[in-house]
């Protein structure tokens, strides 16, 4: 794995600072403990993407969508599973995230794709 960004990904969830899966993710968001940024696979299901998206703009939580899959999602923080959104719960971790997210869109702009 290559990807700066999904490297990101894994280290945060090394580091505990990830919530995997869009029931978790969707209860963290309405918590009170809210996460900093939550991450939605490229192919993520219309539903999850219409139930998370929501659920983040209605408790003011930064929501982004990935160009990867849930495939490249799991295999990026080493679930056997697909992975259709995560959460980061802590501010330099998204912080950097988001960082490597614009510096991708930059380059996929570039390239004209």
């Amino acid at each position: 794995m290559n990807d700066r960004l999904l490297s990101a990904l894994g280290l945060a969830k090394k580091a505990g600072k990830l919530v995997v899966g869009a029931n978790l993710v969707s209860t963290l968001v309405r918590s009170d403990k809210k996460p900093c940024l939550v991450l939605l696979a490229l192919d993520a299901s219309p539903n999850t993407k219409k139930v998370i998206e929501s659920a983040c703009r209605h408790h003011g939580v930064p929501c982004r969508t990935v160009p990867y899959s849930m495939d490249a999602l799991s295999h990026a923080i080493g679930a056997s599973y697909y992975i259709s959104c995560v959460a980061v719960s802590d501010a330099g971790f998204a912080g950097m995230i988001s960082e490597r997210m614009n510096g991708e869109e930059k380059k996929i702009v570039s390239q004209g794709v």
